[in-house]
């Protein structure tokens, strides 16, 4: 039997969804937004897919992103459990991401799932999570779920459009050279521009690093996460990346990865949406604004690393918003070699999203976390984070902000 899943939001506008559900979406500058979210507690399934949690979309194109957090909370593992997610969509659109999990407060025990598809239907369907596991019942969970489903056009003249590409993948040779995986031919303008893919590694005794990017000219953002050998838990994780930029004529965005020893990629993603007036804020710096008209996206970024304090949620970026409906995500790479338990948190006045970690094998993974509010007045986008006892860090920080014309709250079910 199937269960409703529902946050307080989601109950209180439930007329004005089902009035969604039923009508043909509508042309919009800024763009239609649909968000669900759960923040209990559920055993993935030992063996095959299962316990499905969809969340209906209208007709028409949606650019559809889940977030949650994966955790192996046994006292244990054996080697090789492998633990896997799946995004599904209408038309094959499909996102998988696969984890070995360590156990208990260690690197790569808990995970940062980061699932994106776009997909077209002239009728209503479901965006369905799935999940499946190697090791037992009850022994990996997933929580802090987060559904976001964005309306976009990929041809004629509505706003916003958008562009999407996936390729499958390819094993890449160890050089610590940057090999590209995936590429997206983008118009003329200014866009919001978003890589994702699966990584391993595939050297047989020794713990690596890879580290993929997004790079067009000043315009820069790169994650790393620490991967022990093939063959042992904590061998594979994902990674994404994003950056704002401004073309002034076609051009092209490559997600690129590199390590020092041999690596497979899966999976991989780029998407890129189109926006009218862009503002690029670099944190602690100097902001620029180009373009005019909707949708409207703020990006804020910062390379550098950024110290976590220590007990309490501290602010460690804030990106400023006007009044308004706002779709926000934030990513960040996290470096914690003493494997400190980290909490980081996405806050947009009363929403936020949540994630744990105790960072990776050899101290670092990527944290990827979204939300959605509307602002009666100004406001912020803040990433707050505490660590146990210290010695943790951020870097490559981004909070982006894209304008909503019409946020409704989504239904999840399973």
């Amino acid at each position: 039997m199937s269960r409703r899943l529902r946050s307080r939001s989601i109950i209180a506008a439930l007329p004005l969804l089902l009035t969604l559900l039923g009508a043909a979406p509508a042309s919009a500058t800024s763009p239609t937004v649909i968000y669900g979210q759960y923040d209990g507690l559920l055993a993935i399934n030992s063996g095959s897919f299962a316990g499905e949690i969809v969340m209906p979309i209208p007709v028409g194109t949606w650019w559809v992103t889940v977030t949650a957090m994966l955790s192996n909370d046994a006292a244990s593992y054996v080697t090789g459990e492998q633990t896997q997610c799946e995004l599904d969509g209408p038309a094959g659109a499909t996102d998988r991401t696969s984890v070995l999990l360590t156990s208990g407060a260690t690197g790569r025990s808990h995970s940062s799932m980061y699932l994106t598809i776009l997909a077209t239907s002239s009728s209503m369907w479901d965006a369905a999570l799935s999940c499946r596991t190697d090791a037992g019942a009850g022994e990996i969970h997933l929580s802090v779920m987060r559904f976001t489903a964005v309306e976009v056009f990929t041809s004629g003249t509505n706003s916003p459009q958008a562009r999407f590409r996936a390729t499958v993948g390819a094993a890449h040779t160890g050089d610590n050279t940057y090999h590209t995986l995936n590429s997206l031919n983008l118009p003329a303008g200014r866009w919001w521009i978003l890589g994702k893919a699966d990584v391993a590694n595939d050297a047989p005794n020794a713990t690596s690093h890879v580290s993929c990017q997004l790079s067009l000219g000043t315009d820069l953002d790169r994650t790393q996460v620490g991967l022990y050998d093939t063959g042992q838990q904590g061998n594979t994780e994902e990674e994404g990346v994003q950056i704002a930029h401004g073309f002034s004529s076609a051009g092209r965005v490559n997600l690129q990865c590199k390590s020092a020893s041999t690596f497979t990629t899966t999976y991989e993603r780029i998407f890129a949406i189109k926006t009218g007036k862009l503002t690029r804020k670099a944190f602690g710096g100097a902001s620029s604004t180009s373009g005019s008209g909707t949708p409207l996206v703020i990006s804020g970024y910062e390379a550098a690393s950024v110290n976590i304090a220590s007990g309490t949620f501290k602010t460690v970026e804030s990106l400023s918003l006007p009044a308004g409906a706002w779709y926000v995500q934030a990513k960040a790479v996290l470096t914690d070699g003493a494997a400190q338990p980290v909490e980081c948190q996405l806050v947009v006045a009363t929403d936020n999203d949540l994630i744990g970690s105790y960072g990776g094998p050899t101290g670092s993974t990527g944290l990827y976390l979204q939300t959605a509010h509307e602002l009666a007045s100004a406001g912020s986008a803040k990433l707050q984070c505490r660590v146990l006892s210290g010695g943790a860090s951020l870097s490559y920080i981004r909070i982006t902000a894209i304008s909503v014309g019409s946020l409704s709250p989504g239904i999840l079910e399973g």
